[in-house]
């Protein structure tokens, strides 16, 4: 199983990722300096290519960035929660903007976040039918074998599980060796 969020911004720190003033500018400057178009596709041989670059960013300083129009400052938290929980998200900034122009910046640290808390002891039911659904999606996984192929349909509401017929992979063989673990999780 392939699991993937996206991050909207760090905050940065004195030390490690995130230099703050002139060196973090140095960074930025260094980073747009050794960019470049060329197409990494081409270099492999099933058109996947792994680019490093950067440097790592703790968790504990991932910030998730969300708007709002000053009509409407409301915010669902329980709309987020699963989101934020899962990413394992620190941050949670939430600007107002009035046709475009934001006015206001709401910075929130979700360790101590009253709003947040609130929504993580609501959703306390919801998570336990997730971790339920996931250790059945699990067991199915793992009666099929490495060779096995099944799809999760959600039809009408209603999560559907299906054998592939075709033994073929989403992902090239080769590809598929990159995640191969010695130890059954």
């Amino acid at each position: 199983m392939f699991v993937r969020f996206e991050v909207d911004a760090f905050i940065p720190t004195a030390t490690g990722s995130g230099t703050s003033g002139d060196a973090a500018m140095d960074n930025i400057i260094d980073s747009f300096g050794a960019a470049s178009l060329t197409s990494f596709a081409s270099q492999t041989e099933h058109g996947l290519a792994v680019q490093h670059g950067g440097s790592e960013i703790a968790s504990s300083q991932i910030v998730e960035l969300t708007t709002r129009t000053v009509r409407n400052k409301n915010q669902d938290w329980m709309e987020h929660y699963c989101q934020l929980f899962f990413s394992q998200t620190a941050f949670h900034f939430l600007a107002f903007h009035d046709n475009g122009w934001f006015e206001q910046v709401e910075k929130r640290d979700l360790s101590s976040s009253e709003d947040f808390k609130r929504a993580e002891s609501s959703a306390q039911d919801h998570m336990k039918v997730l971790l339920n659904a996931l250790g059945i999606i699990r067991k199915m996984v793992m009666a099929q074998g490495k060779e096995g192929r099944l799809s999760l349909i959600c039809d009408g509401g209603v999560l559907k599980v299906y054998e592939r017929e075709d033994e073929e992979g989403l992902l090239p063989e080769p590809v598929m060796r990159l995640f191969a673990r010695s130890e059954v999780l």
